[in-house]
């Protein structure tokens, strides 16, 4: 499902004490095209956890904006993990992980106390046994599931946690191309 994963893992995190809300807590649970308003969020997510733009574990990328890449090449700069689409989600893994006391160098491994966290809430609200835990593009890892597992569960969060519901409802703006 790779980032249809990104809601139940976001889940797993605000149930593990993320207090991202609004529009942080929507970049975190979704991909971004890289602009600066998203830019700026991930920097604010990051800040919130004492931690900079190394901590990142994506890989570096171009932003998916096409007018923030040109801008970018134009400017003679490189990929960073910073424009990487999935930036917000490992922010939010980071801070996470510092709120828990768990450590940050290795929160992608699949048996990181984060990484069991999201397993355990993705089993818990599909209802399923991950069948499978292989690597995202992001290289978070990947939980495997059926596609109904992944419609029940997306089904559920409005549910399972309004507030979680209510802040990507209502800043789906977030996670759009320019801010609209």
């Amino acid at each position: 499902p790779r980032s249809s994963n990104k809601l139940i893992q976001g889940l797993a995190m605000v149930r593990n004490g993320l207090p991202l809300r609004d529009e942080l807590l929507a970049l975190g649970c979704a991909s971004h095209s890289g602009e600066d308003f998203h830019l700026a969020g991930v920097q604010d997510i990051l800040n919130a956890a004492n931690l900079d733009t190394s901590a990142l574990q994506c890989p570096a990328d171009w932003p998916l904006d096409e007018i923030e890449r040109d801008t970018l090449l134009a400017a003679g700069l490189g990929k960073t993990s910073l424009y990487m689409n999935c930036s917000g989600k490992h922010s939010a893994m980071l801070f996470t992980c510092v709120l828990n006391g768990w450590d940050t160098d290795n929160y992608l491994k699949p048996t990181h106390p984060l990484q069991l966290a999201c397993k355990e809430t993705i089993e818990n609200i599909t209802g399923e046994t991950v069948a499978h835990i292989g690597v995202d593009g992001c290289g978070a890892p990947l939980h495997a599931m059926t596609g109904e597992g992944i419609a029940k569960a997306i089904g559920k969060v409005a549910t399972v946690d309004p507030d979680l519901f209510d802040a990507l409802v209502a800043n789906g703006w977030v996670i759009s191309n320019h801010g609209v």
